[in-house]
């Protein structure tokens, strides 16, 4: 592990090097990927309080994340064989049983992070509209020439001829939230449980380290995990090394969304997305 930004990371250092030789643990490899306007950013920050980032291609494998096309798995294979043991890399990747199979057999985890899909509507009008030349997305004219910000939130549901809609993106990357071998992170409890998320996150690499190096799970202390902890918890504080972080608040759709909008979505969410990922108990919301 690395950069455990905390006083236990020493213990936790000790308790690694006094082992070490009787069973050592071969450090995991992650692949943190998130549906785009989700909070990857927040992952990532988890993600350094255990491993450190590869910079490869600036980690996105030349996939647009505004559209629906998947990865070119060769391309995929080279960047993710990149990964040694204790890095991780970040992306925006929609499902293919292949690269699941790729991240599988090269002993790669994934943290998949999403939230709630109304207010990603929300979070990504402010993002095609904006100026800010680090969020550079290929479609800020046109979203910029729509007359008001009903209608650019309205083109995010329902798409455009060239831009998908958000139903038909996220569908892209929904067979990751139903794979055994994937770690669901939401955006949501990121923000309002972290150390219980942090946890999770610690379980998962744990569990997936010793699945690789064939070790017991003795080597699992409190204060071990107590130190990850603390370290990804530190690093989740970080949220200004984020381009393109904005507020972080979750229900913001609340506050946006007009009777149109309401409208538009439930019509757009037509296998009631919303439902299936918790967010809601009844279509009539």
């Amino acid at each position: 592990m690395t950069m455990l930004s905390s006083d236990m990371a020493v213990i936790a250092t000790a308790a690694y090097t006094s082992i070490a030789d009787k069973a050592p643990i071969k450090p995991p490899k992650l692949y943190v990927n998130g549906f785009p306007k989700s909070g990857l950013h927040l992952a990532e920050r988890m993600a350094v309080g255990m491993l450190a980032p590869l910079n490869a291609d600036n980690n996105w494998f030349g996939t647009n994340a505004w559209k629906t096309e998947r990865h070119n798995l060769a391309q995929a294979a080279i960047v993710l064989g990149a990964l040694r043991p204790g890095q991780f890399i970040k992306g925006h990747s929609g499902y293919l049983r292949a690269l699941e199979a790729l991240l599988v057999g090269l002993g790669i985890g994934m943290a998949l992070i999403y939230r709630d899909l109304r207010d990603v509507v929300v979070s990504q009008a402010y993002h095609v509209t904006s100026d800010n030349p680090d969020l550079n997305h290929p479609g800020t004219e046109y979203f910029q020439s729509l007359p008001d910000r009903e209608a650019v939130m309205l083109a995010i549901i329902e798409g455009t001829d060239e831009w998908p809609g958000i139903i038909e993106r996220w569908k892209t990357y929904a067979g990751w939230h139903d794979s055994p071998h994937v770690l669901g992170l939401r955006f949501e409890d990121m923000i309002h449980k972290p150390e219980r998320e942090a946890g999770r996150m610690f379980d998962y690499l744990y569990q997936l380290s010793m699945r690789d190096s064939g070790v017991s799970g003795f080597l699992q202390t409190a204060a071990i995990r107590k130190a990850a902890i603390n370290g990804m918890l530190t690093e989740m504080g970080h949220k200004e090394m984020s381009t393109t972080y904005r507020k972080g608040r979750s229900g913001e759709w609340k506050y946006e969304f007009t009777p149109r909008l309401v409208m538009a979505f439930k019509a757009a969410d037509r296998d009631n997305w919303l439902m299936r990922l918790g967010y809601v108990d009844r279509e009539d919301w």
